[in-house]
């Protein structure tokens, strides 16, 4: 701090890249040592350059000064194991801000970033996934205003900022979520700059965006009507309803990128063509294994373009996966334009919808059946109480065999 000619009184204004994650983190570090005159500039490098001001390679140069630590504040914003494993007893709330995907277990790191020493997957019981990066827009890194950032803690923690222990177990992208908490929910409303897409799309505290039209004769369901979504699934939707279609295709573009393909031990190539979808330009197909009277759901997309079948896919995967079989079989095809949107072109939507029916279709013979037994029951049905027949493959449809 003395060599960068900084004091004691310096104000320090922090900004970087990726929603000011490193920002954050260099922020939280100078409240722990007691230098509390700092800020992070909303929308970091990404708005700066979107509002065309200048940018320089020269590096400044300031005369040393004398710069002195106090010791470090482990108490107002930390917290350690103990205090976690007490917080945890008397059902204290926890929120893990990491992927969806370390949060599950599947990885131990994000992707495309090395391991840095996690030896476990999976999360603490009972904590809530929310993903850090969805407290700020996808368009220009700016901070979601306050009734959006209460509205999305609300509804996939089941908490309100101000009710909530706003200390963390330190991770850098925990900071990011810690200064949305503990620094910016009491004055974002009034400061009219960080206005968000809760703006554009709806009323503060009120489901934004449009209700859910009629569903058609396939679903069983009438004009306006919707049936009781499984709930990771009704999350989604929810969070997706606060995003404007540059948000939206943001978050979809990075939910394909966590696609993995169905792994060898359930199918190789070349896959059989029963498990293939139907009318999908991007060649998707589908499996089912039985897990605990449900089902877990694999896909494949042989499209390399295939961005959006593969958002599906993992859509699909993590709010329907593990389901109860009667929650999947209810989900109606409209879900598909809540999530890409109604401009989606025919051709698309019907592969999307594709995919969704084969994913409806192995839970419709699952429940007929009770779960499924083994692989002799991988049989993809439609919606309709009987299995296509094969004259019917004549007419491009394929027929439900094994």
């Amino acid at each position: 701090m003395a060599r960068a000619g900084i004091s004691r009184d310096t104000t320090l204004v922090f900004y970087g890249d990726r929603n000011n994650w490193w920002a954050c983190y260099a922020f939280w570090v100078f409240q722990l040592f007691g230098h509390l005159n700092a800020k992070v500039m909303d929308g970091g490098r990404l708005k700066w350059e979107q509002e065309g001001r200048p940018m320089t390679e020269e590096v400044p140069n300031y005369s040393q000064v004398d710069y002195r630590a106090t010791d470090r504040d482990d108490v107002t914003d930390r917290i350690f194991r103990d205090e976690v494993l007490k917080h945890m007893e008397v059902g204290g709330q926890l929120v893990d801000v990491r992927s969806t995907a370390e949060y599950t277990g599947e990885r131990l790191h994000m992707e495309e970033y090395p391991n840095e020493g996690a030896l476990r997957g999976g999360h603490i019981p009972g904590a809530k996934n929310i993903p850090w990066a969805r407290a700020a827009s996808p368009d220009d890194g700016t901070f979601l205003d306050s009734s959006a950032l209460r509205e999305i803690l609300r509804r996939r923690a089941g908490t309100e900022p101000a009710a909530a222990d706003r200390r963390l177990l330190p991770d850098r992208r925990a900071e990011q979520s810690h200064l949305v908490c503990a620094h910016l929910s009491a004055g974002l409303r009034q400061r009219a700059q960080l206005r968000r897409q809760l703006d554009r799309v709806g009323q503060p505290g009120e489901r934004a965006g449009r209700a859910v039209g009629s569903v058609g004769r396939r679903d069983g369901h009438t004009a306006g009507t919707m049936p009781q979504l499984p709930k990771p699934l009704s999350a989604l939707l929810d969070d997706l309803r606060l995003l404007d279609r540059s948000g939206r295709m943001q978050f979809l573009i990075e939910t394909g990128a966590r696609f993995d393909a169905v792994p060898d031990r359930i199918a190789r190539r070349p896959f059989p063509d029963d498990h293939r979808v139907p009318r999908c330009e991007s060649e998707a197909y589908v499996w089912a294994e039985p897990l605990n009277g449900t089902l877990k759901f694999y896909f494949a997309v042989e499209n390399l373009q295939g961005v959006s079948a593969k958002a599906m896919a993992v859509i699909l995967d993590e709010t329907l996966s593990g389901r109860p079989l009667k929650e999947i079989t209810s989900v109606p095809s409209d879900v598909v334009f809540e999530i890409f949107g109604r401009d989606v072109s025919m051709g698309k939507g019907q592969g999307l919808i594709g995919i969704l029916d084969m994913v409806r279709g192995f839970a419709v013979s699952g429940s007929r059946r009770g779960a499924p037994a083994g692989r002799e029951h991988r049989r993809c049905w439609r919606d309709d109480p009987a299995p296509r027949s094969r004259s019917r493959r004549a007419q491009g449809e394929r027929s439900p065999t094994r």
